[in-house]
């Protein structure tokens, strides 16, 4: 019986063994992978934000090269941002790694990386309710308010005691916090030390302001040129259109100044605002070339960690508009207000939010106010910047009223509403005059008008395919917008212009327009004083002939509130100075009929218009420009 037993027993063993084998073989297995498993949940959060990481600095690169505002200061964020977050995410996962029990009670280091995230998330939660706060529309009535106020805090008290239920709830999640913590503190400590490092720089660095002697023998020598015109007024018109449009008026005035050409008024929009003022203060074009060139860094300004933080939770008072007027400030006009600017007269166009209308900062009431203010507000482009607020004196003269503005091209993007504005006296001169005995015009009355217009080139209007709606609803306020344009030039003359007009071959320029002013004052008055009209535009169908060539095509398609680089400035400026200097001896003759006439009324203007349109250059020297090198710079990058 035993011996029987001792072989059943044998052939039980024989029959499992190969199950108990593999029973064996499979728990380790399990058991291996089990670990893995383990692992790669433990290794998990650091693993995502790695990628987290990699994400948004792929991201910040590409927007940056997208948008071309990538500096060193901006390389030197991403650079520090990358070591920072990784020496942190190493740093906590060999912390996790050496835990026994609860990781985040047993390893205190673990423990206080947990303690900083907890902070930073929560006050990151405290700063976006503060945001919302001055941002939310609060009703005006009492009962409203209270309402309001009473929902608002339960919303903000339960959404604070949800997180600190999701981010204390286990190990797991107070882990993903931790990460989270890392990844967000080195980002603010590589965006602190950047901002720091460039404000630092900045300030031992950046100094564009000339002396009061120089800007004196700038503006003595353009009051010189206006004396070899004695009795003739001149106004130049500088439209919209960002640093592409600031680069092109440069090259015009540039042009004008080496001709001697003697300007009294200035009216500028939004980009011609910027050239504008800094020439009206007594600087050269040739030194705002250099300047705009060397890319003077509002992207880092408008990124700088204490220029977003203010506009993000400050007062309502904090925008970014005012980082753009303090960009301004240091770079182009330091302290100087309109008071400082004395020749030209410069009437810097801006649109009144409150009412979309039209408004002019310009010598009077406003004399008080920064020239960075003017200007900002002249720029301040929706959707790119808040409204700026400005202190406007009121018609008493004794008190101020803060008021809100938007870009002045909303409403009208060339500057010659304002100029016109400016120039409508309260009491005509038909009313000074009513008959006109005298003959002559008004005293101050631009006889001579340039408009640079360096507006965006306009859309091929044929559909070619399906459009967003976005596109179209665009599309439709350009629409309004070029109205107010034709309308504007045909007005000014006299029907005469069309942007897109195609001219004979061979046929005389229909340059220079005219156009009396009881046509623009809407004045009844039998006799007419004239104001001759050249409208510049180098993109137009009209001068593509005469530009071909040059960068014009290429110009045109500059993006409007993007720092241009040096070899971008020249080959604007380039298009500037070709295209006046296609007019300027046209200009010149008129200016001397009128000086010959003395400035008496003029009787048939169309013959100064027929004489002097002959004088309109009709194929462009070829003369090498001194930009060539820079423009073939940019070509090549």
């Amino acid at each position: 019986m035993k011996e029987y037993f001792e072989r059943m027993r044998g052939i039980a063993h024989q029959a499992t063994e190969p199950i108990v084998k593999n029973y064996k073989g499979a728990k380790e297995q399990y058991d291996k992978h089990s670990k893995a498993a383990k692992d790669w949940w433990r290794d998990s959060p650091f693993i995502s934000s790695i990628t987290a990481v990699a994400v948004l600095l792929v991201i910040f690169l590409g927007v940056g090269v997208q948008l071309d505002i990538l500096t060193p200061y901006s390389m030197g964020f991403a650079v520090l941002f990358a070591v920072l977050a990784w020496l942190g995410l190493v740093g906590l996962r060999k912390g996790l790694k050496d835990a026994r029990t609860s990781v985040m009670e047993e390893i205190p280091r673990v423990k206080n990386w947990r303690n900083v995230a907890l902070m930073l998330i929560i006050v990151s939660y405290l700063l976006g309710v503060v945001y919302l706060i001055e941002r939310i529309p609060v009703p005006e009535k009492n009962l409203e308010i209270a309402l309001f106020w009473v929902v608002f805090t339960l919303i903000a008290v339960g959404g604070l005691v949800q997180l600190l239920r999701i981010i204390t709830d286990g190990d797991n999640t107070a882990r993903d916090m931790a990460h989270v913590g890392v990844v967000f503190g080195a980002l603010l400590v590589a965006w602190s030390l950047a901002s720091i490092s460039y404000s630092l720089v900045n300030k031992v660095t950046v100094s564009h302001t000339e002396t009061e002697s120089s800007l004196k023998t700038v503006v003595d020598n353009r009051k010189k040129a206006q004396g070899e015109y004695p009795g003739v007024t001149v106004a130049v018109a500088l439209s919209g259109g960002g640093y592409r449009a600031a680069t092109i008026h440069a090259g015009v005035l540039k042009a004008l100044e080496g001709d001697a050409i003697p300007i009294h008024y200035l009216s500028t929009v939004s980009g011609g605002s910027i050239i504008g003022a800094y020439y009206a203060l007594g600087h050269t074009p040739e030194k705002f070339i250099g300047l705009l060139g060397t890319k003077p860094g509002l992207a880092n300004d408008l990124f700088h960690i204490w220029n977003v933080g203010t506009e993000l939770v400050g007062p309502q008072s904090m925008r970014d508009s005012d980082t753009y007027a303090d960009h301004f400030r240091r770079v182009y006009f330091g302290a100087h207000t309109l008071s400082d600017v004395t020749n030209p007269t410069l009437i810097v166009n801006a649109t009144r939010y409150t009412d979309r209308s039209r408004f002019v900062f310009s010598p009077g009431r406003t004399l008080h106010i920064e020239l960075a203010n003017a200007v900002a507000a002249s720029g301040a482009f929706p959707g790119a910047f808040e409204p700026k607020r400005v202190a406007v004196p009121m018609p008493d003269g004794r008190t101020d009223e803060f008021q809100e503005f938007i870009d002045g091209g909303v409403v009208e993007n060339l500057g010659l509403e304002g100029l016109r504005e400016y120039l409508k006296p309260p009491n005509s001169f038909k009313e000074t005059d009513p008959k006109n005995t005298s003959g002559t015009c008004r005293a101050g009355l631009p006889d001579v008008l340039i408009v640079s217009d360096a507006s965006k080139a306009d859309k091929d209007p044929r559909v070619k395919s399906k459009e967003l709606r976005l596109t179209l609803l665009k599309e439709a306020s350009s629409t309004s917008y070029l109205a107010l344009h034709q309308k504007l030039y045909r007005l000014f003359t006299n029907n005469k212009y069309e942007p897109n007009m195609e001219l004979i071959p061979g046929a005389p320029s229909p340059q220079p327009f005219f156009q009396g002013y009881q046509h623009l004052f809407e004045a009844n008055d039998e006799h007419e004083c004239y104001l001759f009209t050249f409208v510049l535009d180098g993109t137009t169908k009209a001068e593509s002939k005469y530009m071909k060539g040059t960068p014009a095509d290429e110009v045109a398609k500059f993006d409007t509130l993007k720092e241009l680089s040096g070899g971008e400035v020249a080959m604007g400026v380039t298009v500037g100075e070709t295209i006046a200097k296609k007019y300027l001896p046209a200009i010149q003759c008129v200016l001397n009929k009128i000086k010959k006439s003395k400035h008496e009324r003029i009787d048939d203007p169309n013959t100064i218009r027929q004489e002097c349109s002959a004088e309109v250059r009709v194929e462009r020297e070829e003369t090498r420009s001194a930009y060539d090198g820079m423009i073939t710079d940019a070509f090549a990058s």
